[in-house]
């Protein structure tokens, strides 16, 4: 049998003398204010100082339970102070927007999900270059072009659709996408000399 000392202490047994000694330090209140301020002084809120004492406390009793503790007071102050580096250290890696929702709800109609002009401009071009190049395919091949990409219809639906083969299909859609990128070197060639 194992030493009175090393034997695993069960929920019935006592508080171990060092988890006492926390919780009288713990409820001095001299000692909770001073742990406070320290923790204050580091640009937090009263609910975080509260927060970050709260899981050192838990973590501390935890230790206490299992006889590790043997000055429980300097463990908390220790486990306090680390931790709130840890948060510290954490909150700059990681920043965030602590925003209420019901803030974040009246902000969000004011904020413009529409793509910026630049990129409008871009689109309407592309669809310009598309449309010209289309008006000048047999109707079949315009027709397995939309369809594909669309409608994203996949070779054989298009194939039955229009009453061809697959390999029709993917030939009418290779022919409009290399008139397609002809298209678009013509037209950048254009714009790099001018």
């Amino acid at each position: 049998m194992l030493p009175a000392s090393r034997r695993r202490r069960t929920r019935d047994t006592p508080n171990p003398p060092s988890f006492d000694a926390l919780a009288r330090w713990v409820s001095n209140a001299v000692n909770l204010n001073w742990l406070k301020s320290q923790i204050r002084r580091r640009d937090r809120s009263a609910d975080e100082v509260d927060d970050l004492i709260q899981d050192a406390i838990l973590r501390v009793t935890e230790s206490c339970r299992r006889g590790e503790a043997r000055d429980p007071a300097g463990v908390l102050v220790r486990t306090v102070s680390r931790l709130s580096m840890n948060d510290r250290r954490d909150r700059a890696r990681h920043p965030q927007v602590d925003e209420p929702v019901e803030e974040l709800e009246r902000i969000l109609p004011l904020i413009n999900t529409a793509p910026p002009p630049e990129e409008l401009i871009i689109a309407e071009q592309r669809w310009t270059l598309i449309a010209e190049t289309l008006e000048n395919v047999s109707a079949r091949k315009r027709e397995a072009f939309l369809l594909s990409r669309i409608h994203d219809l996949t070779y054989a639906q298009i194939a039955q659709q229009l009453k061809v083969s697959e390999r029709t299909v993917k030939e009418d859609i290779t022919q409009v996408m290399a008139l397609l990128i002809d298209a678009a070197h013509r037209k950048r060639a254009r714009h790099e000399n001018i």
